[in-house]
């Protein structure tokens, strides 16, 4: 049984050029996402499943599947440890 991920309530978003700017209001930190974390961040509501925004992402950026599930993988388990997707 997979449990949902979300993400964190009470943040504050703003786009610069191709990032995207996190401020979190509990913590009073702001995160900077680049292209493809704020890709992956963008899709996660939408697609709450890393390895279907891998091959999103593979698509838009023409590159191999495996290659950027790894990286997607990555970012989604960064984005848990700062708590900014939630269970």
């Amino acid at each position: 049984m997979t449990i949902p991920v979300k993400r964190l309530d009470g943040l504050i978003l703003r786009k610069v050029r191709r990032d995207l700017l996190l401020l979190d209001t509990e913590s009073h930190q702001i995160h900077q996402l680049n292209e493809t974390a704020s890709f992956i961040w963008d899709n996660w509501e939408q697609v709450p499943d890393p390895v279907e925004i891998a091959r999103l992402l593979a698509q838009k950026f023409d590159v191999e599947e495996q290659v950027v599930l790894n990286d997607v993988s990555a970012v989604v388990g960064r984005l848990r440890e700062l708590k900014l997707l939630v269970v």
